[in-house]
């Protein structure tokens, strides 16, 4: 997996010679590989097969957070002698297409049509919780996600129902749906939208005792996104801890590329854009 952030030369911290090391993050999950870059809030790290990661430097451990610290203090602030630019621009311009993929996969899901699919105004959050802490935490993710979006009150009905609960009442109320709604899984969602591609009102469902109690917030948060028309990408590892990355990275709130993937899409990509006019509008609009 390549970096989710370019790599900028006069940036980035590098150091000439890293040794391994284990890095451990705050479920402790673990993964031996060497610092490579520090760049604002998040680290690069390189296994030794090669791939390299981005992680958000709060999401590590404190001794970790420490040792990075010490290594940035210690790094030189440029890159390093004998770098070649050509290589630097290489490097650039496979992220940007890594990113324009990103996107691809997040805006343009095939439940409708491969046509980008966004509230266009702020939507009212209908919650139906019987856990009064999930609850809350819908509650925090929605008013996060609508402010990263940047989405404002207008006139006209729009309406995002979340339901929370055990599976038989969450069971019982998905055969009201008129769409016939299936949680067999534990969970579903569904998007009402008008023919102009606008969402009118969009319904999720979630059995909170088919989820292990560590899944649960992460899976709100990617299925929240996905009922604003932000589906999970291929292109993202669950490493990366990021919200776009399915559920089974773990990350209970946006991460810096989730907020940013979230913004672009609604400050810059219409409703109903294909794939010809998303390509188009990121190679005038994207800032790495």
């Amino acid at each position: 997996m390549k970096p989710a952030f370019t790599l900028l030369l006069g940036l980035a911290l590098i150091l000439p010679s890293a040794f391994a090391r284990t890095f451990t993050d705050n479920a402790g999950r673990k993964v031996e590989a060497e610092l490579v870059a520090v760049e604002n809030d998040t680290i690069r790290i390189r296994r030794a097969d090669g791939q390299v990661f981005t992680l958000p430097l709060a999401t590590l451990s404190a001794a970790d957070q420490t040792f990075v610290q010490q290594w940035k203090a210690k790094a030189p602030m440029a890159a390093p002698a004998g770098a070649k630019p050509a290589a630097a621009a290489k490097d650039a311009e496979a992220e940007q297409r890594r990113m324009l993929r990103i996107l691809e996969d997040c805006v343009l899901p095939k439940w409708h049509d491969g046509n980008a699919l966004r509230w266009e105004a702020l939507p009212t959050l209908r919650l139906n919780s019987k856990d009064p802490e999930l609850g809350k935490f819908v509650e925090d993710t929605f008013k996060d996600i609508c402010a990263t979006a940047g989405l404002q009150p207008a006139p006209g009905e729009r309406i995002s129902e979340i339901h929370i609960g055990p599976h038989e009442i969450i069971k019982k109320l998905a055969t009201k749906e008129k769409e016939a709604m299936s949680v067999r899984e534990g969970i579903s969602y569904y998007v009402h939208w008008d023919d102009r591609k606008v969402p009118e009102r969009t319904v999720l469902m979630l059995s909170t005792d088919k989820f292990p109690a560590n899944e649960l917030k992460a899976t709100l948060v990617s299925y929240m996104l996905g009922t604003f028309g932000m589906e999970w990408s291929k292109e993202l590892d669950p490493s990366e801890m990021c919200c776009l990355s399915w559920f089974a990275s773990g990350a209970e709130k946006m991460s810096d590329l989730d907020r940013k993937l979230l913004a672009f899409f609604y400050q810059h990509v219409p409703n109903g854009a294909n794939r010809s006019e998303l390509r188009s509008i990121f190679r005038k609009k994207w800032q790495p």
